[in-house]
């Protein structure tokens, strides 16, 4: 143990005295380890958020009980008294725009509670009403008509920290609201920003009558199902909802995992050249120690334990990087959250200690692992090798590493499975590749070219294979990657702008205007339909009502649609089933159509059967057919307006379309719409057009940031690379030099050697990276939304990928023929070691 202790000293003083070569390593290191962390951070910041802002105001609550319409709140007595129930609250839900006198109108959710009932679930804290009173909040909401608290911040952000009278906007109009602000830690997770009243004053402002929106249910385990329900009502989780957040955010981890794990791939890379290139560059260090008695399994120890050292400094820096970027990610997954399940705001990301241990660990086995076939390099180093050079060079990857691992990706590609497999088969090509291209390289460097320049240059690279293989499957790797998401990104913005196109076939869109703080159960105010119908220059209107369906293990929703405005718009794109005519004929029988995501999920096709929950109990419809669609990734079935209000009643209408007459401006109309009704969005269709563009943009944003971060590294693994083969062939220049070579035949040398090995990675890297974009867009994208659409290459963004990494080779040649024309030829005949 001493004397590892020893040379592991020995070792460690000689890596600081080489900064920038343990800087790369680090670096290396770091930058996986810091997509790893930041993946983690966001995403389950992001989730943690929703999930808190869930339970915000279920507390306690194991069940909510739900119907498509607000429920009488006298139904309360029966709960109370079903068996099982240990408590309930009657609950209403729904949104105010707080518009004070001065500053930006702010959304927030409206919660009514009846403080009798309540206890069980929240417990709000005490709270200071005014600058004199110390009290109960629902004192005062009890005894006070048309009282809203809210909390201290969100009034100061209004400019009116001390409460007030203040116009707000509900789903039914204008209205006026007295504030007085509220402190509770136990409501601080909730987001958006909350409003809480009391139970009469939120029926009074939402005009609801006795009726309630939700009851809160503390039931005994096992007795959920002895809970009686009337036709239409539903028993579900509060939890659900973060579920279904959960399961889609999982896609959206895994396909970053991948990245994350190719940046890990390609540090690892790194550091094994590094580690080579020390090994090479100590001989003589290693030599002396073997004479001095070291045995080769120490050395070979202190390797390994130096690279250890190494990777944890690295993952340390990571970690902190990490942690930096999870700050930047998380917005991105908050966003993604928020569109298709309820807006939750920006949460902040904290470094726990569970993901900073596996950050670390990840970091550190992935460099010793890497360092393991330098360790055993550095282990077979002989004493007299004090006396001379070092020829050993790295082993070459056996081909069956190569063909084994391929093999692995293709098993791992085995119908039905998780969409974690296929991402693991991603990783698994990419290995591949990276371990047998030293082969190929091999094979190429051995044709022995007639020009004098080329044959200089492959006898270099040859006799340094095991090294600048790796450097150049180091680079293989995120080119092929960065490749197969260009192709992957590309073919589906091309899907989604046809199919926006063509199916976006209406004039104006009209939505709720706050419908992003609860997607199932905003609603168009009746006032403005009844409007539409009789406004001149509208031909047709489109009403798209929606109805929440739950299955075992997440949710779909149910559309109800008239068919004479379907049929005028024609833009529906039919995938199984027949043509439009035959499908809209079959639901004018009472049958459904269902998009392509549910089809997928519940294993649906045209002549099968879809069971949906009706409000007078369970119904079988039969499916007509399946379209493209893009909108919700849960999936939801189509139904005839006049079949939907059969099975669930009215339940309000979420959306609205407007055909407009020939040569009506559909801009001017819709904002004349705007100024006179303040509580709905109208977008033309250019418009909304123009908002998935950037919803889609914006979805893929961060995964550019990452494929970028992972190609600079490699790009950086080429340059150390011909750094490491130029120092370790810096004699050769030198006699060369010796000889009469110019400085610019030196130059074509080492710029040959660069683009000798850009070139054989990125012709490797082409047709790999087409088959990883096969898999992300057949394989992992359907298995994770239900999505299909046809690969499309497009040359231009490979050909400028292409032109990036020549541009590179040329920037890795250059930098040693710079350090070569400024150095005598004496000290480049010095021997370096």
């Amino acid at each position: 143990m001493r004397r590892l202790r020893t040379v592991l000293g020995v070792l460690l003083a000689d890596a600081r005295a080489h900064k920038l070569q343990t800087l790369t390593t680090c670096v290396g290191v770091a930058v996986g380890v810091a997509v790893i962390v930041a993946i983690r951070l966001s995403s389950e910041a992001a989730l943690d958020h929703f999930r808190d802002t869930v339970r915000s105001f279920t507390g306690e609550a194991t069940h909510e009980l739900v119907a498509p319409v607000p429920m009488p709140a006298g139904r309360l007595t029966d709960l109370v008294q079903s068996p099982g129930v240990e408590a309930a609250q009657p609950v209403i839900e729904s949104t105010l725009v707080l518009r004070p006198g001065s500053g930006e109108a702010l959304p927030v959710r409206l919660i009514g509670l009846d403080p009798i009932f309540s206890a069980p679930f929240v417990q709000l804290d005490a709270a200071t009403v005014d600058a004199a009173a110390q009290g109960d909040i629902f004192g005062r909401l009890m005894r006070e008509p048309g009282l809203v608290a809210l909390p201290s911040a969100t009034l100061a952000q209004l400019g009116v920290p001390d409460g007030g009278p203040m116009p707000a906007l509900g789903p039914f109009g204008p209205l006026e609201i007295m504030t007085v602000p509220l402190e509770s830690e136990s409501l601080a997770a909730a987001q958006p920003p909350f409003a809480l009243t009391d139970l009469a004053t939120a029926q009074e402002l939402l005009q609801l009558g006795e009726d309630v929106t939700r009851f809160d249910l503390i039931v005994t385990e096992g007795l959920a199902d002895d809970i009686p329900l009337r036709p239409g009502e539903r028993l579900k989780r509060p939890e659900r909802r973060g579920e279904r957040a959960d399961t889609m955010t999982a896609a959206f981890r895994t396909n970053l995992l991948c990245l994350g794990g190719l940046a890990v791939l390609v540090g690892a890379f790194l550091a094994f050249n590094m580690a080579q290139f020390a090994v090479v560059r100590r001989r003589n260090l290693l030599g002396k120690l073997r004479c001095l008695g070291s045995p080769a399994r120490t050395l070979m120890w202190a390797v390994l334990l130096e690279a250890g050292v190494l990777g944890a400094a690295g993952s340390l820096l990571g970690v902190a990087l990490g942690w930096l970027l999870s700050r930047e990610m998380v917005g991105d997954v908050a966003r993604t959250v928020s569109t298709l399940y309820g807006h939750i705001g920006t949460p902040e990301t904290r470094l726990d200690p569970l993901t900073a241990g596996l950050a670390l660990t990840v970091g550190v086995v992935s460099t010793v692992a890497a360092s393991w076939a330098p360790a055993r390099n550095a282990a077979r180093t002989s004493p007299a090798l004090v006396a001379g050079r070092n020829h050993a060079q790295p082993p070459i990857p056996p081909w069956t590493l190569g063909a084994g691992l391929a093999a692995l990706a293709g098993l791992l590609l085995v119908p039905d499975s998780a969409v974690v497999l296929p991402a693991f088969a991603v990783l698994a090509l990419l290995l591949a590749v990276a371990t047998g291209l030293p082969l190929i390289l091999g094979k190429v460097v051995r044709r022995h070219p007639r020009l004098p320049v080329l044959a200089l240059a492959f006898g270099r690279i040859e006799r340094s294979l095991g090294r600048t293989g790796a450097a150049a499957g180091a680079l293989a790797m995120p080119l092929a990657m960065t490749i197969a998401i260009l192709v992957m990104v590309g073919s589906f913005r091309a899907e989604v702008t046809t199919w926006s196109e063509s199916v976006l076939g209406a004039d104006v869109y009209i939505k709720p205007l706050f419908q992003d703080l609860r997607v199932e159960t905003a609603r168009l105010s009746p006032e403005l339909l009844a409007e539409l119908d009789r406004i001149p220059g509208v031909r047709a209107v489109d009403r798209l009502r929606l109805d929440e369906q739950l299955t075992s293990d997440s949710s779909f929703l149910v559309a109800g649609s008239p068919l004479a405005a379907t049929r005028e718009r024609g833009s529906m794109r039919v995938l199984e089933g027949g043509s439009l005519d035959q499908l809209l004929d079959g639901m004018d029988r009472g049958e459904t159509l269902v998009s392509e995501p549910l089809a997928m999920r519940l294993d649906l096709a045209p002549g099968d059967h879809l069971e949906l929950d009706g409000q007078h109990g369970p119904e079988r419809l039969r499916v007509a057919g399946v379209f493209q669609d893009f909108s919700w990734d849960r999936g939801y079935a189509l139904l005839s307006e006049t079949r939907y209000m059969q099975l669930f009643g009215d339940t309000g209408v979420r959306n609205a379309a407007l055909l407009l007459e020939p040569g009506v401006d559909a801009e001017a109309f819709s904002a004349d719409l705007a100024a006179r009704f303040d509580d709905a969005e109208f977008r033309t269709v250019d418009t909304l057009r123009d908002d998935v563009m950037q919803a889609f943009n914006d979805t893929f944003a961060i995964t550019y940031v990452l494929q970028s971060i992972s190609t600079a590294l490699a790009l950086i693994g080429i340059l150390t690379a011909v750094l490491c083969l130029h120092l370790e062939r810096r004699s050769e220049l030198g006699v060369l030099r010796a000889l009469g070579a110019r400085t610019r035949t030196i130059g074509q040398l080492l710029v040959t050697e660069a683009l000798l090995l850009l070139g054989v990675a990125a012709a490797a890297a082409v047709p790999v990276g087409l088959g990883l974009a096969w898999i992300l867009v057949s394989v992992v994208n359907t298995r994770s939304f239900g999505w299909s659409f046809p690969m499309r290459v497009d040359a231009a963004p490979v050909l400028g990928l292409m032109a990036l990494a020549l541009l590179a080779g040329l920037v890795a040649g250059g930098v040693p023929w710079w350090m070569v024309r400024r150095a005598p030829v004496a000290d480049l005949l010095e021997s370096r070691t």
